[in-house]
């Protein structure tokens, strides 16, 4: 496949996907799940790959000195939930969206879908409800909005993740009722009305084990039980081990 294929609109992106993969050296893929730096991924100029740019946040484009331009800062998601108005929820993706679009960038780290289960959290703010059903209607409408501008959403932080003091150490502990009945639940009715293109993995562990190698909740809940098909990133130094 020469490059001229591989822009080819009219080729099946799985094909063209998979084609790609195969024709990467190892460095080549390592450099692509490395990073370049915190934003963006490293180009492979030949086979014509761009960066891809990722840019917070949950509540708007976060500035950082790569972005253009000033941004919206929207205002907090418990309100917007409170409201259970679908519609304004949308058209809030689609204002980030375009924002993300204007900074040059592929992918806003959003939005925050973390269940409110402790009142203690300190991000409550950027998140939505302590109930999935209200969540998981609110998001997948902010969701529908972002990507209804061709940016890659990134739903977070995939699972348990119900504090912010010590969560890069603490093992939430939750019986397998709570986790299907209240959190996958969350994560599933997003996944089925909005499909998200991409997911983040939080910092904490699940019953002991770290959430970015926790083969449970990211293989057979994530994949096998709800479909999930988009890319899976860690938080930032979310990542234990390689191997």
């Amino acid at each position: 496949m020469n490059n001229k294929e591989y822009l080819d609109q009219s080729r099946n992106i799985e094909i063209k996907i998979n084609k790609l993969l195969d024709r990467l050296t190892i460095d080549e893929k390592i450099s692509l799940i490395r990073g370049k730096d915190f934003w963006t991924t490293n180009p492979i100029e030949r086979l014509n790959i761009p960066s891809f740019g990722m840019t917070d946040g949950p509540l708007g484009v976060a500035y950082h000195s790569s972005h253009r331009g000033k941004k919206t800062r929207f205002p907090s998601t418990i309100g917007l939930a409170a409201t259970w108005n679908k519609d304004l929820a949308f058209q809030m993706g689609k204002a980030m969206g375009k924002e993300v679009r204007l900074s040059g960038r592929h992918q806003i780290l959003g939005p925050g879908v973390n269940i409110i289960r402790s009142p203690l959290c300190g991000r409550n703010f950027e998140y939505l409800s302590e109930d999935p059903i209200l969540s998981s209607e609110i998001a997948s409408e902010i969701v529908k909005g972002i990507q209804s501008e061709k940016i890659a959403c990134c739903i977070k932080h995939y699972i348990v993740n119900n504090s912010e003091t010590k969560r890069m150490k603490i093992s939430t502990e939750v019986s397998e009722r709570a986790f299907q009945e209240i959190y996958v639940k969350n994560y599933k009715r997003i996944i089925e009305k909005a499909d998200p293109w991409g997911l983040m993995v939080c910092y904490n562990k699940i019953n002991g084990t770290y959430g970015a190698e926790n083969k449970y909740i990211l293989t057979d809940v994530l994949v096998d039980q709800l479909g999930f098909t988009g890319h899976v990133v860690t938080d930032w130094g979310a990542a234990q081990r390689t191997s």
